[in-house]
């Protein structure tokens, strides 16, 4: 794991994005 990716707040908004987009049956995550 890199510290930069860790410490990115850009890197966890797109992690939960894209968490949203696979698991589209929990709308409330939106």
């Amino acid at each position: 794991m890199n510290t930069e990716e860790s410490s990115n707040p850009a890197s966890l908004l797109l992690c939960l994005k894209l968490l949203c987009i696979e698991e589209p049956s929990n709308p409330h995550l939106l």
